[in-house]
């Protein structure tokens, strides 16, 4: 996912190329939003997202909601 938003193969993702991939979702991309995507994904708030970055955040989204499964499968064998 990440080489297929690097889209001039830099090895960060800038936010044009943030731009790019939430446009190819067919998602709104005001701005806002789109700077808030990039704040949330720029750790060392250097205006670019490495790979590791990027995979932080997976990482965290993934536990997330793993978290989130297993609660409703407890809830739902109670």
């Amino acid at each position: 996912v990440f080489d297929s938003i690097d889209t001039d193969n830099s090895g960060f993702l800038e936010i044009n190329e943030l731009i790019s991939a939430v446009n190819s979702l067919g998602l709104d991309n005001n701005s806002n939003e789109i700077n808030r995507i990039m704040t949330s994904l720029d750790m060392n708030k250097d205006g670019k997202v490495s790979f590791d970055e990027f995979i932080s955040l997976i990482n965290v989204q993934l536990v997330s909601f793993s978290l989130k499964y297993r609660r409703k499968i407890i809830l739902k064998i109670k």
